[in-house]
């Protein structure tokens, strides 16, 4: 399968024998079609290339020669197997020290966002927050907003409104529950991750990583990021739309399963196949997210109410950290790198269809698998806070390192060598004497270029 992804071998080949395989391991990235020769139409179509190509002048010829490049030299590399190490450490070395540390502070302060109404919803009866006058208080199905009108003077007395809001303390507690549980989940999961892999050896890492390649990807990123508020997301229909058909939705939650819970992974896909295709379902999914998104909303407002009522020189730490929480959660709705790396991911092993099958989805697992346990076992081993290192390196992992890892260091210099030899072949084959000529004499003329 890993082989099929990298798109050394076809679709043919996935279902060959060992011994097949075994024969001829490698396949080229790219089979030349031998439909000009079969197919009737096939002169006429050549006819009008002819015709398109001899109209262009000699730079745009040059420029189309050049974006015809393509990337099947990353095999020189085996899709950053062999080196591992340059893709992965790639960039300042501060500049990842800087962004890890940021990433475990994002999972400290969304531990303490989502711990805090929780706390407050059950010991101080729905009072999200006291700041001397000013406070909000649920109880009987009426929320009371009380604010100091007068600047928080000694002197001063409280303007409260009230309002009649039924379920409103159960909608509160049921979404800080929820979202205190799933970051819970993924910040002890982080947590326990880490520790058995700096404390492991150089083999046990590798079998760590072959086994969850994307622990310190994706968890990590729940924990600093997760909220209910990320179900707004499918109120954008064309953005739900291509995560439901494209696959994407799908093909994260394997990778999430791959990485924290491999038994889960066989039923998720049984399901999947069982369920893909069926809009209703589809969109029943993605009407639950957004309504928990805008309840989730509601009750976030309700929390931060001393935005507006308070002055930010008489905010508490917690109030900070309500704050700084919601802007952080608020921020990671839409999470660009996870944007950038699907699409790098779809253009590698999703095909020409661009979408997501089961087999492609287990092709990207058992990939990346091998890259990181090849570099767990390489020479980042031998250095002093090997672990350390790699810790960085997978929580800064994003879609510049992946096409870091599969493109090749001499593409470059193996594109501009042959550049010369594609100009010429593209122009000899779009030759104006060709316009009529049968097949015999164009296959003749192709011949003579090489």
């Amino acid at each position: 399968h890993t082989l099929q992804g990298l798109g050394w071998t076809s679709c043919q080949a996935a279902g060959r024998s060992a011994g097949s395989m075994m024969e001829n391991p490698l396949e080229p990235m790219f089979s030349y079609s031998d439909s000009l020769s079969q197919d009737s139409g096939a002169e006429a179509v050549h006819d009008r290339l002819v015709k398109f190509w001899t109209a262009l002048s000699d730079n745009h010829k040059k420029g189309l020669s050049q974006v015809s490049e393509d990337l099947p030299l990353a095999v020189r590399d085996l899709g950053g197997l062999l080196s591992p190490y340059q893709g992965l450490m790639s960039g300042s070395w501060p500049w990842k020290v800087l962004c890890s540390l940021a990433v475990v502070l994002k999972v400290i302060l969304n531990v303490c966002t989502a711990a805090l109404p929780v706390y407050q919803l059950f010991h101080h009866e729905g009072a999200s927050a006291n700041h001397s006058h000013s406070y909000v208080k649920l109880s009987n199905s009426t929320m009371t907003v009380c604010y100091d009108s007068l600047g928080n003077s000694a002197e001063s007395e409280a303007t409260c409104v009230t309002h009649h809001r039924p379920d409103a303390l159960l909608m509160q507690r049921a979404v800080a529950c929820i979202e205190l549980a799933v970051i819970s989940w993924a910040a002890l999961s982080f947590l326990f991750f880490t520790m058995i892999f700096l404390l492991k050896g150089k083999n046990a890492r590798a079998r760590f990583l072959l086994q969850f390649p994307f622990v310190f990807v994706f968890v990590p990123r729940i924990a600093g990021g997760f909220s209910l508020l990320q179900g707004l997301v499918f109120a954008n229909v064309s953005y739900a739309a291509r995560l439901f058909w494209r696959g994407d939705m799908a093909m994260f939650t394997s990778l999430v399963f791959s990485s924290s819970c491999p038994g889960l992974k066989r039923r998720f896909f049984d399901l999947y196949s069982r369920t893909r295709g069926m809009i209703i379902l589809e969109l029943t999914i993605a009407a639950v997210c957004v309504l928990f998104g805008l309840v989730a909303l509601l009750e976030k407002f309700t929390f931060m109410y001393f935005v507006s009522t308070v002055s930010i020189r008489n905010w508490d730490l917690r109030s900070v950290l309500l704050y700084l929480g919601f802007v952080n959660q608020m921020a990671s709705i839409f999470d660009t790198d996870l944007n950038d790396l699907s699409r790098v991911l779809l253009m590698k092993f999703g095909g020409k269809n661009a979408t997501w099958s089961e087999p492609e989805m287990q092709v990207v697992s058992e990939y990346f698998g091998l890259i990181f346990s090849r570099f767990a076992i390489g020479r980042i081993s031998k250095q002093r806070w090997c672990g350390l290192q790699m810790m960085t390196a997978f929580l800064t992992f994003n879609s510049d390192r992946l096409q870091h890892l599969l493109l090749s260091n001499r593409r470059q210099q193996a594109i501009e060598e042959v550049r010369k030899d594609r100009f010429h072949i593209i122009e000899q084959l779009l030759r104006p004497d060709v316009v009529g000529a049968d097949k015999e004499y164009r296959i003749q003329a192709l011949q003579g270029t090489m």
